[in-house]
């Protein structure tokens, strides 16, 4: 037994060597493998991402970091090279808004809201330039109606995201007093 296990750490060893020294010829066959049976290997990469999602995140997350001028302006080439894409988004966008389930908000609605809240961010009390807010998501099924409707600094509302208020607080978002679903009503009533 001890040399069977013996043997086996042995050639393993060898194997490692050779690898080291013969890296572009195993990536080579890698590829040759992938090319020529590109559904397991699409398999196997959703399965490996369903396992280790987290660990995946957050190290494209620390990548993205480490080089972001990098990538934000490979972006902002994508955006120019693809100027349709954008303007698809924002047509999905206005369709989802428009599409009948919603009545939108009035610009005397959103003026109301906004002095509800005092010109301040529902989310930070900060009196910086305001936006508005879907407390639920449209993607999530949120309404574009007053009731959904809260004003939030940029940095609020890019970091709320599409995420429900809940999730958000768990990230690690501030609500304040000031926002509370009880009062976001009173603003329909006003």
């Amino acid at each position: 037994m001890r040399t069977l296990k013996a043997g086996r750490e042995k050639r393993r060893a060898w194997e490692r060597a050779h690898r080291a020294k013969n890296v572009e010829k195993y990536r080579a066959k890698c590829r040759q493998y992938y090319w020529a049976n590109p559904e397991k290997g699409r398999t196997r990469a959703r399965a490996w991402y369903a396992e280790n999602q987290e660990q995946a995140t957050r190290k494209w997350r620390e990548k993205r970091l480490e080089n972001l001028e990098y990538h934000s302006a490979r972006v902002r080439q994508w955006n120019r090279d693809n100027p349709g894409h954008a303007s698809a988004y924002n047509a999905k966008r206005r369709h989802r808004l428009l599409d009948g389930r919603s009545r939108g908000v009035k610009a005397e609605e959103w003026t109301a809201i906004k002095e509800y809240f005092c010109d301040l961010c529902a989310y930070c009390l900060h009196p910086l330039r305001l936006e508005r807010d879907h407390v639920e998501s449209l993607d999530r099924g949120g309404l574009d109606e007053p009731d959904n409707i809260v004003p939030a600094c940029k940095s609020c509302n890019c970091s709320k995201g599409k995420a429900s208020l809940i999730e958000w607080m768990r990230r690690g978002g501030r609500v304040t007093r000031a926002f509370l679903p009880a009062n976001v009503g009173v603003v329909r009533a006003a």
